[in-house]
């Protein structure tokens, strides 16, 4: 996700004026959540719990970096590896899924129809059965 150092440091200034909730709409709204959902999130019981952990955002933004896929590092990985995105996702985030997938030498890249980021268990079971699957008989074969 594009969490860029414009946000890392409007993050900041939050977090130091001790604008948990603050924090956590920038974080949810520059991660794709749409404005609509954030209004309705803040009147949830869950919104508690998100403004407790705010000060922790601040790490995946030191973590992140510029939120770059950094391939050349990934190119290394030899696994077999299935990176998975809902199709309702935002763009960014099936952006950077795509992006991942390519970066990695041995990567399948699937989107599930019909799913958000929070992938329903029924629609991605059958992706984990067919990609296990195929490595069992792959194994069975040689």
């Amino acid at each position: 996700m594009q969490f860029n150092a414009c946000c890392t440091a409007r993050l900041h200034r939050l977090l130091s004026a001790r604008d948990r909730g603050g924090a956590v709409e920038l974080f949810l709204s520059v991660t794709g959540v749409p404005a609509d959902v954030i209004v309705r999130m803040r009147r949830a019981p869950l919104w508690p719990g998100l403004v407790s952990l705010a000060h922790t955002l601040a790490y995946d933004g030191a973590l992140l970096g510029d939120s770059s896929i950094p391939a050349e590092r990934f190119a290394s990985v030899t696994s077999r590896t299935l990176v998975v995105c809902g199709g309702f996702s935002p763009t960014r985030a099936w952006l950077s899924t795509r992006a991942l997938a390519d970066a990695l030498p041995r990567a399948r890249h699937r989107t599930r129809t019909g799913q958000t980021r929070d992938l329903a268990p029924q629609a991605l079971a059958p992706v984990l059965a067919e990609f296990f699957g195929r490595d069992m008989y792959a194994r069975q074969a040689s």
